[in-house]
């Protein structure tokens, strides 16, 4: 039994149209060669469909990627105005207003009560 090939053309039909297919070919232990042709039409479609879609999800991918360096540069600068505002308090001798949490413990929970 020999390897089986597989090869890709367009093929032109009796009415002028073309089609696209797949041809597998072997060559079988009498010496006679096997080919089994397969339209591939739909699987081309499909293709193009997957193509455009992961076009549409790259672009939507970028756009969230930048909404969200937006977000975070805003986070950023928040923390920073928070810092400064805590600063200000220290320096007239206040209760820092904002917990940040890079820097220091969360603050205790309040304590649960229970309604009866």
């Amino acid at each position: 039994m020999g390897c089986i090939v597989v090869n890709v053309r367009t093929l032109l039909r009796p009415d002028g149209t073309t089609v696209p297919v797949e041809i597998r070919s072997k060559k079988m232990q009498d010496g006679n060669y096997q080919y089994i042709y397969r339209d591939i039409t739909e699987r081309r479609h499909t293709e193009a469909a997957l193509r455009q879609q992961t076009e549409e999800l790259r672009v939507r991918n970028d756009a969230l990627t930048r909404s969200n360096q937006v977000a975070v540069g805003h986070e950023r600068r928040m923390i920073e105005l928070q810092r400064e505002v805590n600063e200000l308090c220290a320096k007239l001798g206040e209760t820092p207003r904002y917990w940040i949490a890079e820097n220091e413990p969360a603050p205790p929970a309040a304590p649960k009560t229970q309604n009866s």
